[in-house]
């Protein structure tokens, strides 16, 4: 069970750093060019 949690909690983490990585890359590409 606390294996489970865990995934889903890294899942969470890890489409949030995704959604502010994507961000910045439109910000840093918008800026380049």
């Amino acid at each position: 069970m606390l294996v489970v949690k865990c995934n889903k909690l890294i899942d969470k983490i890890q489409s949030v750093l995704d959604k502010k990585v994507g961000g910045i890359v439109r910000l840093f590409l918008d800026i380049s060019f």
